[in-house]
């Protein structure tokens, strides 16, 4: 699949969506997510803008695992919050995932600690952190029967599921 096959998530939907899910689903006593209005701008945007990224008309990131990976990564390690960004950066993997057809068969506590090897890692680690990562979304990955249209679908249903999180 080409870049333009995938969909990808933009600030707003980070907001709406996976910034709202971490903080339902992944919030921990004492350890609370930070309100979204508090994060960095040029952080996120960057980590978000990077599994698009080309270079002379080629991906740079040309698999879907790649894209899910680079994703995953730059979110955990960039910092755009002030608190909860291995757990926002989670939300935002599952909702890429998502809108785009496919699922993470894992527990919780599996990609916990993907996150924090990812988090703990050195900067000259990079590569063989991107190799792992990517190597464990692929064993975890599975495809869904359908692909939904816009992140916002994705929204709408688990609204419905979760009224609370109007």
């Amino acid at each position: 699949m080409a870049t333009n096959d995938f969909i990808y998530l933009d600030k707003s939907d980070v907001k709406t969506i996976c910034h709202k899910l971490a903080i339902h689903f992944l919030n921990i006593k004492g350890q609370p997510i930070s309100p979204f209005e508090s994060h960095n701008p040029s952080l996120l945007e960057s980590s978000l803008a990077l599994p698009n990224q080309t270079f002379g008309g080629a991906d740079l990131y040309p698999t879907f695992e790649d894209k899910a990976t680079i994703l995953l990564y730059s979110l955990t390690k960039n910092h755009a919050f002030l608190n909860g960004n291995k757990r926002i950066a989670t939300m935002v993997l599952l909702t890429f995932l998502y809108i785009n057809g496919f699922g993470l068969e894992c527990n919780r506590g599996e990609i916990a600690d993907l996150c924090l090897r990812i988090s703990k890692s050195e900067p000259r680690e990079k590569d063989k952190i991107l190799l792992i990562t990517k190597d464990w979304i692929k064993s975890h990955i599975k495809h869904r029967k359908f692909k939904d249209q816009t992140a916002q679908d994705f929204l709408l249903r688990l609204r419905e599921l979760y009224p609370q999180m109007n």
